[in-house]
């Protein structure tokens, strides 16, 4: 699937047997010759494997930021929020996220481990920094040419409440 950065590094893609990508010239050959990218569509009946490594770069790509800053917490007004039970009641539990800005707000005690997925399915193979408890944690998601909903996944001992 055919992202926006100017370059992309081997790193991001899992492998550093491939060489750094211009966006720019990759996009004038893919005009004239097409391109060996998945399509969205194809991408969905793709193996697991290549779902798993398409939300790894994709959340590398776009890029999927997070960030704690001091503070107090947003207000939740005129945003839709679940509350995730902590410990192995929220083990499986999965948040569907939209582009934009997401809030993760773990109860006070150890942070929580996030992870995301798109087209990966059983696991989230797009891992976030942890989410400190008792702060709030935003989660930025940039818009682009996929309607497919990315799915966050929250690991912690408390509670979390994450709103959208």
């Amino acid at each position: 699937m055919t992202t926006t950065p100017a370059s992309l590094a081997p790193d991001v893609a899992g492998t550093g047997s491939l060489a750094i990508v211009d966006v720019g010239p990759y996009l004038e050959v893919a005009r004239e010759n097409g391109t060996p990218a998945y399509s969205v569509e194809e991408l969905a009946r793709a193996p697991q494997v290549a779902r798993h490594q398409a939300d790894v770069v994709l959340a590398w790509a776009l890029p999927v930021s997070t960030a704690t800053p001091g503070g107090g917490v947003v207000p939740a007004a005129e945003r839709r929020c679940v509350v995730l039970a902590g410990g192995g009641a929220s083990r499986y539990t999965e948040v569907p996220l939209s582009a934009g800005l997401t809030t993760i707000e773990p109860a006070p005690g150890p942070s929580a481990d996030l992870a995301l997925r798109r087209f990966a399915e059983g696991e989230f193979p797009a891992l976030l920094d942890p989410a400190p408890g008792g702060a709030v944690t935003y989660l930025r998601i940039p818009r682009d040419l996929a309607a497919r909903p990315w799915h966050l996944h929250v690991e912690a001992s408390q509670r979390a409440r994450v709103c959208t």
